[in-house]
């Protein structure tokens, strides 16, 4: 028993998704340090670049033009989650990297408490589920708006995604209650001090496995993503099979974000499918088989992987200004109205200087 329970600490901080665990400690695999580099440079460039994506998102679908549809409130909740992820992705990422590089005597989040391990380790889970499931309620909508136009009016309207996102929210918190009740503080020489109590670990790693980081943050939302893509694409052919351009033509408004969806919802796949097989089979085979053989070479793929994941939080906002014409047209203007301020306020702050006479309207101009 002494072994398995020192087995599964061991396995508990080498496997995971996500920057902090992706770290060579516990099961020794040579040659690894080039990991630690590269998440060094890589991590913070896809944070700032996706951050300032994502805030010049959310700013674009604020104005006139999206503020009412209802599907620019999941891209406006989805630029915040991402944001959030690629935050909490960069400390934990930084906090592992400084504690490797300081051999252990550094560790800048190592003053968690009991209280502080059961919050941190539910927020961050919340927000990762909430950034796969935002893009889920994202489909969803379109969905209803293409395949069932006379239930557009109904359904795709600025109130039900609001009303949307709070339940899913509340749903996705639900199903991390278990990070409340079994993680606790343990004193262990580790870069993160937040895990359950040995008695419980077993139990732990086959939720946060199994079910936190491949079913609800991967398999279902890529089962629903796939099936209702499915449908629109057939309910499109199907349409201009029919050749009836008035009928189509009527819909087009609803299916203006349908290139969005695609482009989003694909590079969703392709970002997070590598990572989730990757993680299954790393538990499985050292858990299952105890065999190095294959976790090893499955360890190399941790950081290159782990960099693609990143992409899927942070370029939104050019996927968004890739297949929206409209969305490039709101762009500009929200950065020709930002200079247009600037230019005012450098000239009234002149004229101020030269002298109260010329501080008149006409000066302005």
């Amino acid at each position: 028993m002494d072994h398995n329970n020192t087995l599964y600490d061991s396995v508990s901080t080498n496997i995971s998704t996500i920057g902090s665990e992706s770290q060579q400690r516990g099961v020794p695999c040579s040659g690894l340090h080039w990991q630690m580099y590269m998440e060094m440079f890589a991590v913070p460039l896809f944070a700032v670049t996706g951050l300032i994506g994502n805030t010049l998102s959310f700013l674009v679908l604020f104005s006139p033009v999206y503020h009412k549809r209802s599907y620019s409130y999941y891209l406006r909740a989805l630029a915040v989650f991402d944001s959030l992820t690629l935050i909490i992705t960069t400390i934990m990422t930084y906090n592992s990297i400084v504690y490797r590089l300081s051999l252990g005597t550094i560790r800048y989040l190592g003053w968690h408490t009991t209280l502080t391990c059961k919050l941190s380790e539910f927020l961050r889970h919340v927000v990762y589920l909430m950034s796969s499931w935002l893009v889920v309620c994202f489909t969803m909508d379109r969905y209803i708006a293409v395949c069932h136009p006379l239930q557009r009016a109904r359904f795709c309207r600025a109130p039900v995604a609001r009303w949307t996102i709070a339940v899913v929210f509340i749903c996705v918190c639900a199903s991390q209650t278990y990070t409340l009740i079994m993680v606790e503080h343990v004193d262990r020489n580790k870069p993160m001090q937040c895990h359950a109590q040995r008695e419980e670990r077993l139990l732990y790693m086959g939720l946060y496995y199994f079910l936190f980081s491949f079913t609800l943050r991967f398999a279902l939302p890529f089962i629903l993503i796939v099936l209702l893509n499915s449908c629109i694409v057939y309910h499109i052919r199907r349409v201009k099979a029919k050749r009836l351009p008035k009928g189509w033509s009527k819909r087009r408004g609803a299916n203006l974000a349908i290139y969005t969806l695609f482009i989003v919802c694909l590079v969703f796949v392709i970002s997070l499918f590598p990572n989730a097989i990757i993680a299954m089979l790393q538990f499985i085979s050292f858990t299952a088989y105890n065999s190095r053989a294959l976790y090893c070479p499955l360890k190399t793929l941790n950081s290159p992987f782990e960099m693609l994941r990143l992409i899927n939080y942070s370029c939104n906002f050019f996927l968004y200004g890739m297949t929206g014409r409209q969305f490039r047209g709101e762009v500009r203007k929200l950065f020709c109205c930002q200079l247009y301020f600037w230019s005012l306020k450098k000239r009234m702050r002149r004229l101020r200087l030269q002298g109260p006479g010329l501080y008149s309207p006409e000066n302005l101009h």
